[in-house]
């Protein structure tokens, strides 16, 4: 039998090519791997699908880059890139979310 962790593991396994042996519950998605856009909406999607999770309190570009910022964009946008370095969206988070079945913001780390 599966634990929900492990379930977590492998969807973000499979669905962005990283290595089961390279994920850790303090990896962060986005500044880690570089997991943004609609690679991490794939996933949530995923997560959504297997355990019916929650996503209505999610504000997607305040912790995920969307697929089309780029640079200039993000000069713009400093607020939120510093929002998603201060609340980073790491691996135990999603699986945090997966065992609760709701969103809910990550903790925050000193940057």
């Amino acid at each position: 039998m599966h634990t929900v962790q492990d379930e977590v593991l492998k969807i973000i396994s499979e669905d962005t090519g990283i290595p089961l042996d390279a994920l850790f519950l303090s990896t962060r998605l986005e500044q880690d791997y570089g997991v943004i856009g609609d690679d991490i909406w794939s996933v949530l999607e995923l997560m959504h699908s297997k355990f019916n999770i929650d996503f209505s309190e999610l504000e997607f570009d305040i912790y995920f880059t969307p697929e089309c910022e780029g640079f200039f964009t993000s000069l713009f946008n400093r607020r939120k890139v510093k929002h998603r370095n201060t609340f980073p969206v790491t691996v135990g988070h999603l699986i945090n979310v997966a065992q609760k079945g709701k969103w809910f913001k990550p903790e925050q780390v000193k940057i």
